[in-house]
């Protein structure tokens, strides 16, 4: 069986958003960021939240533009 590479990262298309930032349900505040136009919030030490359909929505948009 021949050998896989690893994929290659992906670049996503993040914006900065000015929506007022959600406190983290660990630490402190997220930030707000943009993908594909859906609000995304996320904090450095904790990863990354995705409220209901935001990542279908994501996946759905991402892929019409790659497609």
């Amino acid at each position: 069986m021949p050998a896989q590479n690893p994929p290659e990262p992906l670049q996503l298309p993040f914006q900065t958003d000015a929506r007022q930032p959600l406190p983290c349900p660990t630490c402190t505040k997220m930030r707000t960021l943009l993908l594909y136009n859906v609000a995304i919030d996320s904090c450095t030490k904790h990863g990354v939240w995705f409220d209901a359909q935001e990542l279908a929505t994501v996946l759905l948009r991402s892929a019409k533009r790659v497609g």
